[in-house]
């Protein structure tokens, strides 16, 4: 979701209108919004189903269970389902797996596209213009993967990464019908600018601010710190000493750079130039029909 809209900023502002390249680029801009934009659906909708009765699955989220639960002292650590301390992690491990599949496919298509637009340069994609446009991409698939893959081996940090991802997905669910509304065909409905002004103010930006915002640092965050310490000192005991420390510095680590990444996709959101000339035209409409 960091390549929020699949048309970039330019810094500074240099107007409203999409440049040439940006028109380029909408047909696959399009597609991939409507491929992302089903597969968030579903995996939404398989999180909800398959989680929403588990004890550690908190209302914040849409379940009936408290954090707390997350950290269950007879999980195990390792790649054995039998070492596990409840069959909710033979589900969790299918879901992080189809999650690490999406990241690692998203990621490699970036790298692909970006190969592509290097190689095939012309007057109008320069290779700064592609780095600019890719990083935020590259690095947050990456650092997903590195979360997937770390809280994989954990049977705990499995439930709660669970919750994570399931609130970072329906964020991006919002974000990416947003996108498929900006590079929908001219004549279609879904491209009318009081839609897409009606999507991005009335959905978009307030579940992208309760999930992001809310429910990763004060839901998610707060629990790795306050409902952590007892498994934490367990794994001291398992591993080796400082083990705990190290996790903890690894996982916060990770949780400041997502935030981090998260403020910049935010500001995007609010400043976008493209936004902010859709939403000028469906205030100017909406004048027009008053008069």
């Amino acid at each position: 979701a960091t390549h929020l809209l699949g048309v970039e900023l330019r810094a500074p502002y240099d107007g409203d209108e999409l440049q040439d390249t940006d028109r380029l680029f909408t047909a696959p801009r399009y597609a991939t919004a409507v491929f992302r934009l089903f597969y968030c659906i579903w995996s939404c909708t398989c999180a909800f189903l398959w989680l929403r009765e588990q004890e550690f699955f908190p209302p914040s989220v849409g379940g009936k269970g408290a954090t707390v639960n997350c950290w269950d002292l007879k999980g195990g650590v390792g790649l054995e389902t039998s070492a596990d301390f409840d069959d909710a992690n033979a589900v969790l491990r299918k879901y992080f797996l189809v999650q690490a599949s999406y990241h690692l496919h998203s990621w490699a298509t970036h790298v692909m596209s970006l190969m592509a637009l290097v190689w095939y340069k012309t007057s109008l994609v320069t290779i700064r213009k592609s780095m600019v446009s890719y990083w935020r991409a590259l690095l947050q698939h990456l650092l997903a993967l590195a979360m997937i893959g770390g809280c994989y081996f954990f049977s705990s940090l499995r439930r709660l990464g669970a919750i994570g991802i399931f609130a970072l997905d329906v964020s991006s669910l919002f974000v990416h019908l947003l996108q498929l509304c900006i590079n929908a065909p001219p004549n279609s409905l879904w491209h009318q600018p009081k839609v897409i002004a009606w999507i991005h103010r009335g959905l978009v930006i307030p579940i992208f601010l309760y999930t992001r915002f809310y429910v990763f640092p004060f839901v998610v965050w707060y629990s790795s710190i306050y409902e952590s310490k007892d498994w934490l000192l367990q794994m001291e005991r398992t591993l080796f000493p400082g083990s705990a420390q190290a996790m903890k510095l690894i996982f916060h680590g990770f949780l400041i750079v997502n935030v981090a990444l998260n403020l910049v996709a935010f500001r995007r959101l609010l400043f976008h130039p493209h936004l902010h000339s859709v939403t000028s035209k469906a205030r100017t409409q909406a004048s027009a029909r008053e008069q």
